[in-house]
């Protein structure tokens, strides 16, 4: 058999201010019979951790594929809910189909073996991903798609953060924060959607550029801070630190530790979405080589500075 194992990207700072990542490509490693045997005589096969920095632009995939490493789950009362590579003009992306009753949702999931736990003041992790347009939502009031971090496991959303869009029917173009402390939601800036932040001139047929960003302080406090723009129209954006509203995060006290990251999807009542998705990432901020260096060059300036000085 063969496990697909994402290898190193590189990454470069963009004038709108957002990380980007460029893939370095994929390499596949053989696993021997032997050691398949062993691994099938002790269970299931679990899927690999991944490491951050990590992006998947899927154009390695043919029509019809799975990702490689990720489980995929399901909540609510899904009849529907599969995940598999699409290929359209040229491009190969992400699509999920869901569908059921009872806030069916879908997770796609990643474990990543450098997140989850609480991260050095002044660091932290960005999440990034296009948003695709739709091929087809059913009327609904609470129809979305986005991604979910910090996540303890596949098959719930319990104690998890999301950021999504509401692509349905009623209040579209809204953006949200909903975390889970166990199995109870709290959702970041209102409950209510008509306040919250509404992306300008949205329309379903357009591309849209999501970046969560989530960044620790000094006790450990995790501010969250989401973007998401028109790719053809940067200027048509919303951005939200959910610290103003009806429900604030200010940072959060307690944040979430778990070390799922990935795709998500959700309805409400008996509506059927498909959703696109491509050029999904996440990487650590500030990347490691960058942070080591702005030390090299503060300890350089330090030197000069000492050189200056002397008589």
């Amino acid at each position: 058999m063969k496990i697909r194992v994402a290898s190193l990207f590189c990454k470069s700072f963009h004038s709108n201010g957002q990380f980007q990542l460029q893939n370095a490509g994929h390499r596949c490693v053989s696993a021997g019979w032997l050691g398949a045997a062993a691994l099938l005589a002790v269970g299931t096969l679990q899927a690999a951790t991944v490491t951050a920095p990590y992006s998947e632009d899927f154009q390695s995939y043919g029509a019809g594929a799975s990702l490689a490493n990720e489980t995929i789950g399901s909540t609510g009362s899904p009849t529907s809910n599969t995940w598999t590579t699409v290929t359209s003009g040229g491009n190969t992306y992400y699509q999920n189909n869901l569908s059921g009753g009872g806030s069916a949702k879908g997770l796609d999931s990643l474990q990543f073996s450098n997140l989850g736990p609480v991260m050095a003041a002044g660091t932290g992790f960005q999440v990034s991903v296009e948003l695709l347009a739709p091929t087809s939502v059913t009327a609904g009031a609470n129809v979305t798609q986005g991604v979910r971090f910090l996540a303890a496991t596949t098959g719930t959303v319990n104690d998890a953060y999301a950021v999504d869009l509401n692509i349905g029917t009623l209040n579209p173009g809204r953006l949200r924060l909903v975390e889970w402390t166990g199995s109870t939601a709290a959702i970041y800036p209102d409950t209510a959607q008509a306040n919250q932040p509404l992306v300008p001139n949205y329309n379903a047929s357009k591309t849209y550029q999501l970046n969560v960003l989530g960044m620790y302080d000094g006790l450990g406090r995790l501010s969250i801070t989401a973007t998401i723009y028109d790719i053809a129209v940067p200027a048509d954006s919303a951005t939200s630190t959910f610290t103003t509203g009806t429900n604030v995060l200010s940072p959060d006290a307690t944040p979430r530790t778990g070390n799922y990251f990935g795709l998500y999807t959700s309805t409400s009542g008996s509506v059927t979405e498909v959703t696109n998705f491509d050029n999904f990432s996440v990487t650590v901020v500030p990347e490691p080589s960058a942070l080591a260096l702005s030390l090299a060059g503060l300890i350089g300036l330090a030197g000069f500075r000492r050189r200056r000085q002397a008589p």
